[in-house]
């Protein structure tokens, strides 16, 4: 098949964030097909995707973004990439949101060359927007609903990432097929060696007996870091929070207030390699949410990571995630308020504990988000668009 693959945020290992997008339009190219992304302008050159063309549409966008500044990265993607959609053949358009913009350029694609559109929801615009007080004025909400439509009806097949947001596909579009295929557990690229995590230290400089908590993903108001920043630091636990946002000056601040380096402890946006050495140097993985019912059924990417790398898992909030490494024995649930019972918590947890759950969480990634089982789900669901 001959795929269009319409992703803003899609990033290669060298430029770090999500490496779903990338993972999988490498493989579907493996598996024979030819891949083209339409993706938003990088700030800095990007590595290499072997086999897959790789197209450059405006649309720059950083997580430093404010609201307003997004909504016109937005805007500006969907215009540059449909004009690209227009010029490149494919037997099947695939589009993943967010933004819910790149839904215009699919749909263009799909009319233009008469070929089905598969589009995948990563976050359940606009409810979620809504939700957050993002989309306030009526006309705003009824343009963004319309386009939700819009995009559904337009749709041979709809992809979800969480059970929720399948769920809340169907309640917009009962009759329209949906698919659960999450965020994956990229377990070739995550998994390391027990031994392997005296040398991540050392190359991320780490103490080797400091009791570590890593943090990997956007520094945004909606993600509660500064309750991570302090949960660590009242417990004595280390910690350190990869990526950028609107709130890395914030937490730098606090961090140097805490007796912190704040460019080590929260060194913004690094390569997805230098994830993978964080990951293998951490005790542990943090996943925090602001108090939202809107969030809490994400696809966290910082999650199905841990479950790659086999690390236990704290978590500030509900949801299919949480509720899935608690129950099975992966990770704690901490209290968003009582940081005394969280250090507690924390530090009554021996090596033997971290061990057993990191086993755990290592078991789910292997046993429910393989990457290798995922993308050749993705695959069927696009042949049969293709081919019903």
């Amino acid at each position: 098949m001959r795929i269009l693959y319409i992703h803003q945020h899609f990033r290669t290992p060298e430029e770090g964030g999500g490496q779903r997008p990338y993972e999988f339009s490498r493989r579907l190219a493996e598996m024979g097909h030819d891949v083209t992304v339409i993706r938003g302008r990088a700030l800095a050159p990007a590595g290499e995707t072997p086999g897959v063309r790789v197209v450059e549409a405006g649309g720059t966008y950083t997580n430093a973004m404010g609201f307003s500044s997004r909504l016109r990265s937005f805007a500006d993607f969907a215009l540059h990439a449909t004009r690209a959609a227009w010029k490149l053949r494919a037997d099947v358009v695939f589009a993943s949101s967010t933004p819910l913009t790149v839904a215009l350029p699919a749909i263009a694609a799909k009319h233009r060359h008469r070929i089905p559109m598969v589009f995948e929801v990563r976050d359940l615009w606009p409810e979620v927007p809504i939700a957050l007080g993002y989309l306030r004025d009526p006309f705003s909400r009824f343009a963004a609903r319309q386009l939700e439509k819009l995009a559904y009806a337009n749709a041979t097949a709809v992809i979800g990432l969480s059970p929720t947001m399948c769920r809340g596909v169907s309640a917009v579009a009962p009759d329209k097929p949906v698919h659960l295929i999450p965020n994956t557990s990229n377990t070739g690229r995550f998994r390391t060696e027990p031994t392997a995590r005296v040398d991540a230290r050392r190359r991320v400089g780490i103490c080797e007996d400091a009791k570590v908590i890593v943090y990997a993903g956007s520094m945004g108001v909606t993600y509660d870091t500064t309750w991570l920043l302090e949960t660590a630091a009242a417990s004595g636990w280390e910690v350190y929070l990869l990526g950028e946002g609107t709130l890395t000056p914030t937490l730098r601040a606090r961090a140097a207030a805490l007796g912190l380096d704040p460019e080590a402890h929260v060194p913004g946006a690094v390569s997805h390699s230098a994830v993978v050495d964080y990951y293998a140097a951490a005790d542990m993985v943090a996943s925090s949410l602001i108090p939202s019912d809107a969030l809490k059924d994400n696809s966290l990417n910082k999650v199905f990571d841990a479950f790659a790398a086999g690390r236990p898992l704290v978590f500030n909030h509900d949801g299919w995630l949480s509720e899935l490494a608690v129950e099975r024995g992966a990770g704690w649930r901490l209290s968003t308020t009582d940081i005394a019972t969280n250090s507690t918590l924390l530090n009554g947890l021996n090596h033997s504990d971290l061990e057993r759950a990191g086993r755990v969480a290592g078991e789910i990634g292997v046993e429910q988000f393989s990457t290798s089982v995922l993308v050749e789900r993705l695959e069927m669901v696009l042949r049969q668009a293709v081919k019903p």
